[in-house]
């Protein structure tokens, strides 16, 4: 049976092997260099959709996709608070809501040699990102089109409750962020 003319975006695996079939039953194979480059963006295209379909359920089930952040680490795909790094995470949420700035806050961290994950100097930004953080109450925090660029607002962000446990409350967190909005404007 010859195939039928396919039009359209979307093309389904049993589209394709309809036709790779047709190929192969009517004798001699010949491969077109433009058919194999079009099966090969179809494979791509159809992946990265996959992947990143995948990625969001993962999400919204409250699975992590990154590394852990500061204060916590990761066993079975969950996060879990390291004690001796919660006590800093609650600290910078009590100094910031107590009326310290971030660079404060980044000067007494490093005067007692806590380091980042990735082992180097806390820095203002680097206290303001945790403040900004949600995985400390919960949740959390992925922009399905890439990275936010400490854009917090961006529409694409999806919140998502995670499977680990908080370290700071819910009033904590606002009350950071209402003194962190009030800086910026």
């Amino acid at each position: 049976p010859k195939p039928t003319r396919i039009q359209g975006t979307f093309v389904r695996d049993e589209e394709i092997s309809r036709v790779l079939d047709f190929i192969k039953q009517s004798g001699t194979v010949q491969y077109d260099e433009a058919m194999i480059e079009a099966m090969d963006e179809y494979y791509s295209i159809n992946l990265a959709e996959d992947v990143k379909r995948g990625m969001e359920e993962k999400h919204r089930r409250g699975e992590l996709q990154s590394t852990p952040a500061f204060g916590y680490t990761v066993e079975n795909n969950v996060l879990v608070p390291v004690p001796d790094e919660a006590v800093y995470v609650r600290e910078m949420f009590r100094r910031f809501n107590a009326g310290q700035g971030c660079y404060a806050i980044s000067r007494w961290l490093n005067d007692m040699c806590v380091k980042t994950h990735r082992g180097r100097p806390f820095e203002n930004r680097t206290v303001e990102y945790i403040l900004r953080n949600p995985v400390y109450i919960g949740k959390l925090r992925w922009n399905p089109t890439g990275r936010s660029r400490r854009d917090f607002d961006d529409p694409n962000i999806i919140l998502a409750d995670g499977q680990h446990e908080p370290l700071v409350t819910a009033e904590e967190f606002q009350a950071a962020q209402a003194r962190l909005d009030q800086q910026k404007a």
